[in-house]
This record gives structure tokens, C-alpha cells and sequence, in this order.
């Protein structure tokens, strides 16, 4: 008898382990490494084809923002608010505003240093400011209008700006020193690729060997600035101010006529033609999250298949942290920043 009763109690105990087990894998499975949902501010789902998107915090800062960028420690980003001619410093360990820094008229592209000691904002009204993440001073280099875009090289050495008419102009960050590299007209948008010698610009005017509607994208060696081609990647193609490179090298993502031309870094091949604009590819160069005005939609980087869409009127700069779970997006038509929790 005692047998059987202990059978009895044996097969109940694993019956009942069987549905909770059941029950349990109807849940959502949360990576015990990423922060609770709501850890700052009340949780909002947001989509997900087997993979969660939460927004973990939402942070009003100036009119219309549209770049960021966190600075290397992944304390701070910074974001440029483009109708409010200033910059916004977040605090990623308390995710609100800590300071306001007054820049020039209509800032827009953003760069951060790779030693994290500042940050470069261009305006399109003029000139390129740099900020002391220090002590949040704002400095004007004097480089003329408008600027377009901005980037900075792998080593920190030097600033490229697209300067529409007055071409691709260099600024040497130890010194400050101005100096054009090309003045082809209408450089829009420039790019220095990482783990590479290449710094790519997207251009409008029809320069050679472009023609009326199928804009060029040139290359340069960032090393030399010397011109090495140029290549078209449409029609159409009418360059913008929004080309971006994936954090491997392997990529640049060139935005122009609402699509995004993938371009591989190592021949200059067009891959795949996407529906968008401003492309930020994730750390780990796995995904590629690209708006359409409404959403994001989140690519396979590799396979360029669309694995996932977010409703997120987010302008396409996402500024992440290292381990890519985390990344802080500017949304223009809301005046704020919202902290997404992957």
C-alpha cells in the first residue's frame, strides 16, 4: 500500500510539474541581463514577430530632434534639436536632460570624439561647434554654410563636412584648421567607414559619373583625402544628407529619393535597395533599423529581409550602447527621445 500511495503522490507532483512548465512557456521569456521593463517610467510594449521592443523611458528635450550620439563611455548622449538651434545631454544612468548647450542655426549632424573628450555639431546655418563633454562649453569653428553633414574619422584626427557649394571641406581636430578636400559641389552626406581606410560621400548635382536623377557616391582614402572613384547606385537616386556605415565596415547604407542603396565596402556593389532613410545598423552589425516616416523597420543585415517593424516615428539615428540592447531614438514630431529596451 505504501507503494502504491508514494506512486500516487510521485505521478501527481509530475503531473503538476508538466502544466506549470505548459503554462510557463506561454509567458514572455525576459533575458534575466536586460533591465526590467519599467525600470524608469511605466513599460510600453511596442511590437514584436517573437522579439520585444519596449520603451523603458520617454525624454522631452528641444524642437524637432533628429541626430544622436552616445559619447564612448556610454554615459551621455547627446542629441541636436534642429528647430531649437541647441543640443540636449542625456544622462543614460538617469535618462533626463542634465544640460542644454546653445549651438549655432538649425544644428543637425553630430559626431562624438573617440577619446569621449567632445563632440562635433554642424548647422546648417554655419559653422561646426564643439562641445566639451567636461564642461559642456560650446566652441565655433568658422567653416562657412551650410553644413550638411558631418563626420569624424576612426583615429579622431579630422571632421569631413559636406558643404553643398562649398564642396568637402576637412577640419584637423588637434588644431581646428580648415581646408577643402574637393570642390565638386553638392556633397550632401559623408561618411568615414570603421575598420577601414574609406570615407564615402553622397552627392546631388549630377556630378560625373553621375547624371539627372542617378546622383554618385564618391569614395576617398581618409588616410590621404585623396579621391579614389565614384559610383552610381541608382536610378533613381538624388543624394541626401543621410548615409551611415555599419559598424564592421562591410557596408554604408546611402539615402537618396526615399530608398537606401547597401552598398559593400570592398568593391563598391550595390547589394539591396530599401525603402527609407536615415539607416543605423545595430553594435554586433546584425540588423539594420531604417524609418519610413512611421516606423522602423528592422532588417537582417546580412539577408536584407525585413524581420521585424516598430511603431516608432523615430528619425533613424538611434544612438546604442555597447551591448546593443539598448538604444535612445530621437523622434521629431514628439519633441523627445525615447529609450528602447530590445
Amino acid at each position: 500500500m505504501f507503494a502504491i500511495g508514494r506512486n500516487r503522490i510521485y505521478f501527481s507532483v509530475l503531473l503538476w510539474a508538466v502544466l506549470m512548465s505548459a503554462a510557463l512557456g506561454a509567458q514572455e521569456v525576459v533575458d534575466p541581463a536586460l533591465p526590467a521593463p519599467g525600470w524608469d517610467a511605466p513599460a510600453t510594449p511596442l511590437a514584436g514577430s517573437g522579439v520585444r521592443y519596449v520603451v523603458s523611458a520617454t525624454i522631452p528635450v528641444g524642437t524637432n530632434p533628429y541626430r544622436a550620439v552616445m559619447t564612448p563611455n556610454g554615459q551621455e548622449v547627446y542629441v541636436t534639436n534642429t528647430s531649437s538651434g541647441s543640443v540636449s545631454v542625456i544622462s543614460t544612468v538617469t535618462n533626463a536632460v542634465t544640460n542644454t548647450v546653445t549651438v549655432g542655426t538649425s544644428p543637425y549632424a553630430i559626431a562624438a570624439h573617440p577619446d569621449g573628450s567632445k563632440v562635433y555639431v554642424g548647422c546648417m546655418g554655419g559653422g561646426v561647434y564643439v562641445i566639451d563633454t567636461a564642461t559642456k562649453a560650446a566652441t565655433l569653428i568658422s567653416v562657412g554654410s551650410p553644413v550638411n553633414d558631418l563626420s569624424i574619422s576612426n583615429s579622431g584626427d579630422r571632421l569631413y563636412l559636406a558643404m553643398e557649394f562649398g564642396g568637402l571641406r576637412k577640419v584637423v581636430t588637434a588644431t581646428s584648421a580648415v581646408s577643402t578636400i574637393s570642390g565638386t559641389v553638392c556633397p550632401e552626406g559623408v561618411v568615414f567607414v570603421p575598420k577601414t581606410t574609406k570615407a564615402y560621400v553622397n552627392y546631388q548635382c549630377s556630378p560625373p559619373p553621375g547624371s539627372g536623377g542617378n546622383d554618385p557616391v564618391y569614395e576617398f582614402n581618409a588616410t590621404t583625402d585623396a579621391y579614389v572613384t565614384g559610383f552610381t547606385v541608382g536610378p533613381p537616386h538624388v543624394g541626401s544628407n543621410a548615409i551611415s556605415a555599419s559598424p564592421d565596415g562591410s557596408k554604408i547604407w546611402a539615402c537618396g529619393s526615399g530608398t537606401v542603396k547597401v552598398v559593400r565596402t570592398s568593391d563598391n556593389v550595390k547589394l539591396a535597395t530599401l525603402t527609407g532613410g536615415y539607416t543605423t545598423v545595430s553594435p554586433d552589425s546584425a540588423r539594420a533599423y531604417v524609418p519610413d516616416g512611421t516606423n522602423l523597420g528592422v532588417y537582417d543585415a546580412a539577408t536584407f529581409a525585413l524581420v521585424d517593424t516598430i511603431p516608432l516615428a523615430a528619425s533613424g539615428s538611434l544612438a546604442f550602447n555597447a551591448s546593443g540592447c539598448r538604444f535612445y531614438a530621437p523622434v521629431p514630431g514628439a519633441n523627445a527621445v525615447k529609450v528602447v529596451d530590445l
